[in-house]
């Protein structure tokens, strides 16, 4: 016997599969915004290093500090505009867990389903048999006593 919402079932298990690539999707977004952050915090890091050298020469380079401190300022707004960017990742991360977390349960909530129709069919067939066994005893002790 085929289960009755095997239909449902592998359409469940597809859209579970659909989650869980745009999972894989999503974290891979989010390890590329978290490793553009490092990258622009690495930066901001040279600079700082780069404006401190400027600083302590003997003599100044105005034009060159001018130029390290404008970099250095647009670094710490491009840091902020990416943690913005890898706030807004990670939070599509945890609505596609969730996503993925309510489809799971769906597909299990099937599998259990299928289960418990799968085990009632087997205890239908059981108790068919035995009563074809029953009958079959029945008539036999039938036979013996007509014949006897």
């Amino acid at each position: 016997m085929k289960f009755s919402l095997q239909s449902v079932l592998d359409v469940r298990h597809s859209r579970l599969e659909a989650v869980e690539l745009e999972m894989s999707r999503a974290q891979a977004a989010r390890a590329q915004q978290a490793a553009a952050l490092t990258a622009l915090e690495e930066k901001r890091a040279g600079l700082l290093g780069d404006l401190h050298r400027l600083q302590n020469r003997r003599t100044l380079d105005l034009g060159a500090l001018t130029f390290t401190r404008n970099t250095l300022t647009r670094t710490e707004r491009e840091i902020h505009d990416q943690r913005i960017r890898l706030a807004e990742a990670e939070a599509q991360v945890e609505r596609v867990r969730e996503a993925l977390i309510a489809a799971k349960q769906a597909e299990e909530t099937l599998l259990a389903l299928k289960e418990k129709a799968e085990e009632a069919e087997v205890r239908e067939q059981n108790r068919l048999a035995e009563a074809e066994v029953d009958d079959l005893n029945i008539a036999r002790a039938f036979r013996k006593t007509r014949g006897a």
